[in-house]
C-alpha cells in the first residue's frame, strides 16, 4: 500500500507537470494562442509510416486540421506585425508535439489563398516535410549548404497545390546539423525570402537543438507548437525565460492535440476583432525592433 501510494503521488505530479487544457496554456504562457489543432486519431502518425511505408507512403492532413490551418493563417494575417509576416519558423518545446503538421497545414492554407509558399525542411535529425507534401527527398537543404548547389534546381513543386513549393532536407548527417547558424544559411534565407510570398522553416524542437533560435533571428517570427496533455509545463516555462532573455520574436502558440469540445469552445473565445487586437498589444513587433533584436 505504501509503494502504491508513492506511485500514485508520482503519477499525479507528472500529470500536473503537463498542460491538461488550453486554459492551462493561457494561464502560464505569456504569448497568445494563435492556432488550435484538434485531436485526430484517423490519420497515420510518422512512427506508423516508418513501420509500414508500403501502406502509408505519405501523410495526409485531416479535414479538421485543414480548417485549423486556415484559422491559423487568418490569425497570422491579422497580427499587428509590420509590414506583415513573410517568413517564420515553426518549432516546439519537445519532440513529437506536431510542429511539422502545423507547418505543412499552414503552408497549404496560405497557398490556397493565392500566396506563393515555400516550406524548408530544416529538421536535420528527423525530416518529415516531404512525407506530408508528397515529394521525394534526395537532394535539398543539406546539399545547398555543403556542396553549394543552386537552390532553384532543388526546390520542388508539391503535387498537392500549384503555389506550394518544398526545399527538402536532403541527405542529412551529423555535419549538416551544424549549418543552421552558418553564413551560407543566412545568405540562402535572404535569397529565398525574395523569391516567395511566405517561407516557413520546419525545425527540430527547442529541447533537441538550438537551430530554431538561430533561424528565428532572420525571420519575422517564431510559432511555438505545444501538445495539450503532453508538453511539460516546467520545460515550457524554462523555454519561455530563455526566449525572453535572448529577445527572439515569438509570434504566439499553436495548441495541438486539443479535444473536440474544448477546441471549439476556446476557438470561439479566440475570435478576431478588437478583443484580439487588445490581447496582442504587448506583443507588437516592428521591423526596427526585429533588427535591434537580431543585432
Amino acid at each position: 500500500g505504501f509503494l502504491l501510494g508513492i506511485g500514485a503521488a508520482i503519477l499525479r505530479e507528472k500529470r500536473q507537470d503537463v498542460f491538461l487544457s488550453l486554459d492551462d496554456l493561457r494561464e502560464d504562457m505569456q504569448w497568445p494562442i494563435l492556432g488550435i489543432f484538434p485531436l485526430s486519431e484517423k490519420e497515420p502518425q510518422q512512427w506508423l509510416r516508418d513501420k509500414q511505408p508500403e501502406k502509408y507512403p505519405s501523410l495526409e492532413l485531416a479535414a479538421s486540421h485543414l480548417k485549423a490551418a486556415d484559422d491559423l493563417y487568418t490569425n497570422l494575417r491579422f497580427l499587428p506585425v509590420e509590414p506583415g509576416i513573410r517568413s517564420l519558423v515553426t518549432t516546439s518545446i519537445s519532440p513529437r508535439d506536431g510542429k511539422t503538421l502545423v507547418a505543412t497545414g499552414l503552408a497549404k492554407a496560405a497557398a490556397g489563398m493565392g500566396q506563393r509558399v515555400l516550406v524548408v525542411d530544416a529538421n536535420m535529425a528527423m525530416p518529415q516535410v516531404h512525407s506530408w507534401l508528397d515529394v521525394p527527398n534526395f537532394e535539398g537543404l543539406t546539399e545547398v549548404l555543403t556542396n553549394g548547389l543552386d537552390p532553384n534546381q532543388l526546390i520542388q513543386r508539391s503535387p498537392q497545390q500549384t503555389n506550394l513549393f518544398v526545399l527538402t532536407s536532403g541527405q542529412t548527417s551529423s555535419a549538416s546539423r551544424k549549418l543552421m547558424a552558418s553564413p551560407q544559411m543566412q545568405h540562402l534565407m535572404s535569397q529565398l525570402h525574395s523569391m516567395f510570398d511566405l517561407v516557413i522553416y520546419d525545425t527540430l524542437s527547442i529541447q533537441s537543438s538550438s537551430d530554431a533560435n538561430f533561424l528565428a533571428r532572420h525571420v519575422d517570427g517564431m510559432l511555438l507548437v505545444m501538445s495539450v496533455g503532453k508538453t511539460r509545463r516546467s520545460l515550457a516555462l524554462q523555454v519561455l525565460k530563455k526566449l525572453q532573455a535572448i529577445r527572439l520574436p515569438v509570434l504566439g502558440i499553436v495548441a495541438n492535440q486539443v479535444k473536440g469540445a474544448d477546441a471549439k469552445a476556446i476557438g470561439e473565445r479566440n475570435g478576431l476583432g478588437e478583443a484580439m487586437d487588445d490581447d496582442f498589444e504587448i506583443f507588437r513587433v516592428s521591423s526596427s525592433q526585429q533588427s535591434d533584436g537580431a543585432s
